[in-house]
């Protein structure tokens, strides 16, 4: 609990490179240039989001369209008629 109540002072102080200018052998293209999407992949995305929308609107037409009403007063169970001793 001592040790890290107090921790020792860091003399560490950044430094300037004094390297090669790149790490790697340049290939010719710039940093800034990013390859081209791949169409598979964003394609394959493309489907799984209309698919996905395509049920979200089945599964709110099931439940707008689902509920069936019941006609004017009727009860809910139909006793059975004839005598029944209970």
């Amino acid at each position: 609990m001592k040790a890290a109540a107090s921790p020792p002072d860091d003399k560490t102080v950044p430094v300037e490179y004094e390297g090669k200018e790149h790490f790697a052998c340049p290939v010719g293209t710039p940093r800034t240039t990013h390859p081209a999407m791949e169409q598979e992949v964003w394609l394959t995305g493309l489907g799984a989001a209309g698919v996905g929308l395509l049920m979200l609107i089945g599964g709110l037409l099931l439940v707008l369209l689902g509920r069936r009403r019941t006609g004017g007063g009727a009860p809910a169970t139909v006793l059975p008629s004839g005598s029944f001793q209970v």
